[in-house]
């Protein structure tokens, strides 16, 4: 995989400029945001998107990113961004037309892997394109803003539909456009998106960020996605990772009860009037999140994090052909605690545990533990972070995910499942002033089995292991 860009900036009229690989990301992410984003966090200040309009694509992801180029230029308080992206992209093929002849193509996947013929055969047969445009008015407390983008998939997509995503399957080409806002007044921020499918529903995304006072701040969302709206690249902040077929409302508050401790809570109540994965029925559900933080000392900081979701999903078996909906209930509970022992040494410590329940059937419970130690020294060219962890989970349900360091550009949150042990060491070594490398060696354990994977990924033993080696030259 290679990758390559060339960005610039505040030069004249031109405020970014970009060649090569590069992301484009606008409004609240609903229009189009392409690339990750971030759901939401402790902060209630995470609920608003902050779009960054053009920027260069620096990682090792195989997908998820646009190719081509983009200019953003600047006069009068107004911005005019347009962009256009054409690149080869993996297709999942079901032979060819027998009067056109054209490719037929059911699915684009997202996972970048080529390893066996079969992903070899699919590997950038389709041509992907987007193109399209922002332009934004600010003047000092306020913008709004005015996104086009059109999509088009150059064979013949026949996406396999079903009764699940009849209205918000793509086509060969996809046009959506939407308006967005942001407005700051004392200490109250307002700011939204509303965007239309050109064939298909509508959505849209409103909220509010309020400081009532240093101590206590308040974030609202109200979203609703219909079940037609098509998301071309959508990232915006809700409970499914498709932003349609959902409506939802959020309410969180961040309070500092003393100088050193903190409480982060929300509840989201959410909506889904059609048919999702796994969910063969209109259902609707809730979750609710509380942190409190303590933090004594620059050196050390702890806290403690609870977290429900419920939410409707399949009971199967209960009748032939018939899969009833049931409440789907998880919580986690997790205790983390972090202390810088001196300026080069870092320890941080966690224990997590939760339990899943799928209606009536028996609970489901998990638990996770792990030390991290890590090092850096800014005169000293080594640095390394090491973790140890082990887990004991009852089902892929009770699953725990965390996240690991890795190389730069590059991030790792695996679900910790089954019964074992797993540890990761990843060393970065400056070897002069602009060179850089890194090496991450990870094995799991797993003593609840003897293989590991299924089909061409099998490893006929209980560990796996992966390796890691990126060199990095700055000039």
């Amino acid at each position: 995989f290679y990758s390559a860009h060339i960005f610039a900036q505040d030069i004249g009229i031109v405020k970014q400029v970009v060649l090569g690989d590069f992301q484009a990301q606008f409004g609240q992410g609903l229009t189009f945001w392409s690339g990750l984003a971030f759901g939401r966090t402790p902060s209630v200040f995470s609920l608003k998107r902050n779009a960054p309009k053009l920027r260069p694509y620096s990682s090792v992801q195989e997908d998820l990113f646009l190719r081509g180029g983009g200019i953003t230029l600047t006069k009068f308080n107004f911005d005019l961004t347009l962009f256009y992206s054409s690149q080869g992209v993996d297709g999942n093929e079901d032979g060819r037309d027998s009067l056109t002849n054209e490719l037929i193509v059911t699915s684009l996947p997202q996972d970048g892997f080529h390893r066996t013929p079969t992903e070899l055969e699919g590997k950038n047969n389709v041509m992907n394109r987007f193109f399209g445009g922002h332009l934004s008015y600010s003047k000092r407390n306020f913008s709004l803003g005015l996104t086009a983008v059109q999509n088009e998939i150059d064979a013949d997509f026949r996406p396999r539909i079903q009764l699940r995503n009849q209205f918000s399957a793509l086509d060969e080409s996809n046009t959506n456009y939407g308006l967005d806002f942001n407005y700051l007044y004392k200490n109250l921020n307002l700011f939204g998106e509303a965007s239309s499918s050109i064939d298909g529903g509508n959505a849209y995304t409103v909220g509010a960020l309020v400081v009532i006072d240093p101590r206590l701040s308040i974030g609202i969302q109200q979203r609703n996605f219909d079940r037609d709206f098509k998301p071309i690249q959508s990232n915006a902040i809700g409970e499914g990772s498709v932003n349609s077929n959902e409506q939802g409302t959020f309410f969180g508050i961040e309070a500092k009860i003393s100088d050193h401790i903190n409480l982060s809570t929300y509840a989201d109540r959410f909506a889904f009037k059609w048919l999702r994965f796994q969910t063969d029925a209109p259902s609707q559900g809730y979750r609710y999140f509380s942190q409190l933080t303590y933090k004594p000392s620059r050196q050390l900081e702890s806290y403690f994090r609870y977290r429900r979701r419920n939410r409707g999903g399949n009971m199967p078996g209960t009748a032939e052909g018939i899969d009833n909906v049931v409440e789907e209930v998880q919580d986690n509970y997790r205790l983390n605690f972090s202390y810088q022992i001196t300026s080069t040494i870092k320890i941080s410590s966690r224990i997590e545990y939760t339990n899943y329940r799928l209606g009536e059937a028996s609970r489901e419970e998990g638990i996770l533990a792990y030390q991290d130690i890590h090092y850096k020294k800014l005169s000293f060219p080594l640095s390394f972070s090491f973790r140890y962890a082990i887990f004991e989970t009852d089902s892929y349900n009770s699953r725990i995910y965390a996240y690991e360091n890795d190389v730069l550009y590059a991030f790792s949150i695996p679900a910790y499942n089954g019964r074992g042990s797993r540890f990761y060491v990843l060393t970065k070594y400056r070897i002069r002033r602009g060179v850089d490398l890194w090496i991450r060696y990870a094995q799991t354990y797993l003593s609840d089995r003897n293989t590991i994977g299924s089909g061409k990924e099998l490893i006929d033993t209980n560990r796996r292991s992966d390796i890691k080696l990126q060199l990095r030259v700055k000039f």
